[in-house]
């Protein structure tokens, strides 16, 4: 079976989270505020609002500023460990030698005492953790880890081997750093949500007094919308944090190609870590090379949100700058994205499964089912729910938002799944005919140039259709 790069298939998934996540902070900003006169709480939701993104990178900082310091107190009590005082030690640094993936800038850090007797019949309660310090690559040692491990070089090799592929994958960066910021981000999200929520009902309040209880559910009600952008983005972090058990996969994936299956189920026996540490299981080693179902769904949410995101992103723009006959570029922006996405997904099934194998079939089809479902769900969070809720709950009265039926809410949202299954069978045509030539690459292109061609017949050839 041939490899796929599953760095950057998890990697991609992430940085479309990222992406999701940051665009919405353009829904904050309160744009009518701009052109009003504003009381003390919308002033504040103006500045909080429009200033998100400045806002959430200074949180960031300072969660970060914390946490250095946090470490900075860890590290205090440790000291360097010199792996060549031991013969035994000194061989685990030959064997990292051997396989090329020893580096020279990585610092090792013994937390405790290096002269501790092991005790086989006790529990380690923690293992070696890869740290990014003041700019320094650092791996901490537990002191009972390094006295259990010292009398087995090659299994302390493998345990090093996985997490030195932390540093080479940048999973410091890539999970631990982007959780810190959407955090921020989603800290920042909230305390928007409830300004333009107070500032609304303080609004509606000078109107008529006597009107409280309705002008709360008014106020939630019109902004039902935000409520779900900050329930999608939950979903996202919590999308994010699971990535965690992924990229424990791949590190062990890296150590068991340098030192064997064997060895990493050893340093496992030896270590008998308690269950609240995340660790990848064998399920997760035996699909690395392939999304598992829910995954599939979940890139399927994933790729959807990102897509209406930036085609979102790209019609503010042409709004704001009277463009509106540009609206076609952000559709096909979305259309691009949704089939790139698709056919990326799908790929990893085409070249890790043969073709012939009688369960391809199967899982091309469950899989192009769940990636359309996950983006139908995206769909009825970000479009229709708001839609149906702001029909349904607004009350008498409050009549600035347009009222549609539920029931042809529902029905017209299943369009999507019309045009997404259309997008598909284009994904699934470009793969079959890329992997006929042996070349996957030229499948894309086909179904890349087709809607960059309907997107210059609908802009300089309208009359043609």
């Amino acid at each position: 079976m041939r490899t796929i790069n599953i760095w950057s298939l998890s990697t991609v998934i992430i940085f479309l989270v990222i992406f999701a996540v940051l665009t919405s902070n353009i829904l904050l900003i309160p744009w009518s505020y701009f052109t009003k006169e504003k009381n003390t709480i919308e002033w504040i939701t103006l500045i909080l609002g429009t200033g998100s993104l400045i806002w959430s990178t200074l949180l960031y900082k300072l969660y970060i500023y914390k946490q250095n310091q946090k470490i900075t107190k860890k590290l205090k009590y440790t000291k360097e460990y010199d792996f060549t005082q031991n013969k035994d030690t000194k061989k685990v640094i030959q064997l990292l030698k051997e396989k090329e993936i020893y580096h020279e800038n990585i610092e090792y850090r013994v937390d405790g005492a290096t002269n501790l007797k092991d005790n086989p019949k006790k529990a380690i309660t923690s293992s070696p953790m890869a740290l990014n310090y003041q700019e320094k690559q650092v791996i901490l040692i537990p002191g009972f880890f390094l006295a259990r491990f010292r009398n087995h070089p090659k299994t302390f090799a493998t345990v090093l081997a996985h997490e030195i592929a932390h540093f080479n994958n940048r999973d410091i960066s890539i999970i631990h750093n982007v959780r810190v910021f959407l955090k921020s981000i989603i800290t920042i999200f909230t305390l928007s949500i409830i300004l333009w929520i107070v500032a609304s009902i303080y609004a509606d309040i000078q109107v008529d007094s006597n009107q409280f209880i309705y002008a709360i559910q008014a106020s939630i009600v019109g902004k039902n919308y935000l409520i779900f952008q900050g329930l999608i983005i939950l979903i996202l972090i919590l999308i994010h944090k699971q990535l965690d058990i992924w990229r424990e996969a791949l590190a062990d994936h890296e150590a068991i190609k340098h030192f064997g299956k064997e060895e990493l189920i050893k340093s496992e026996k030896l270590l008998n870590l308690k269950q609240q540490f995340i660790r990848a299981t064998s399920f997760h080693l035996k699909n690395v090379q392939i999304l598992s179902p829910i995954w599939v769904f979940l890139a399927g949410v994933v790729i959807a949100i990102f897509s209406s995101r930036l085609a979102g992103t790209l019609n503010y723009l042409f709004t704001t700058y009277d463009k509106s006959h540009l609206f076609d570029i952000a559709d096909t922006v979305s259309n691009l994205l949704i089939y790139s996405g698709f056919f990326y997904i799908l790929t990893t099934f085409f070249k890790n499964i043969e073709k012939k194998n009688s369960q391809f079939i199967q899982l091309i089809l469950i899989s192009s089912l769940l990636l359309i479902l996950g983006n139908y769900v995206a769909f009825l969070l970000l479009e229709a729910l708001p839609h149906i809720i702001s029909s349904t709950l607004m009350p008498e009265g409050y009549d600035y938002i347009f009222r549609n039926n539920p029931l042809a809410i529902l029905i017209t949202s299943t369009q999507i799944i019309f045009e997404n299954s259309t997008i598909l069978l284009l994904v699934l045509i470009s793969l079959f005919i890329g992997c006929s030539q042996q070349k996957i690459y030229l499948g894309f292109l086909l179904g890349f140039t087709l809607f960059i061609t309907l997107l210059i017949e609908r802009l300089y050839f309208p009359h043609i259709l």
